[in-house]
């Protein structure tokens, strides 16, 4: 019998690429202020690809990205390592299925979910770059982030 909560393998198959584009979609909203065409990789073409996750991170990060008075993405060392370890290992390998012989150690799961899962808040929430209309929204997005929270 396979267990449904969030840390199971069942659960992570299902969670990683959501998880990875919760994070992706937060760090867009986040750096494209007023210009939506700001976060192409060719702001000139609008038919251009979206910026890489690590681009909308890295620009998370740096305030001249950001609406004014907005607070810039900090992470830690671990937050950055677990960053990498979604985004690198488990998002790609499950959204270009690529064959493998792995498997999935879990014991290590709840600690790299709570990283993301804090680095994820503090876009979508703490940064004050994001724009909710209306205010809900925001209420909304608290509420789903702290049932994840609570089930890791």
């Amino acid at each position: 019998m396979w267990d449904d909560s969030p840390c199971s393998v069942k659960g992570t198959t299902l969670r990683f690429p959501a998880l990875h584009q919760a994070l992706y979609g937060f760090c867009i909203c986040a750096v494209q202020g007023t210009d939506a065409l700001s976060v192409l990789k060719d702001p000139a073409n609008p038919s251009s690809q979206l910026i890489s996750i690590h681009e909308a991170l890295k620009r998370a990060k740096d305030k001249k990205y950001l609406w004014p008075g907005a607070t810039p993405l900090s992470t830690t060392p671990a937050e950055d390592k677990a960053l990498d370890k979604v985004i690198r290992e488990f998002r790609n390998g499950f959204a270009h299925f690529a064959v493998s012989g792995w498997s999935i150690e879990t014991s290590g799961m709840p600690t790299l979910l709570r990283h993301v899962l804090r680095v994820v808040r503090a876009v979508a929430l703490d940064s004050n770059s994001i724009r909710y209309h209306p205010e809900a929204q925001r209420q909304m997005v608290s509420e789903l982030l702290s049932q994840l929270d609570a089930a890791v």
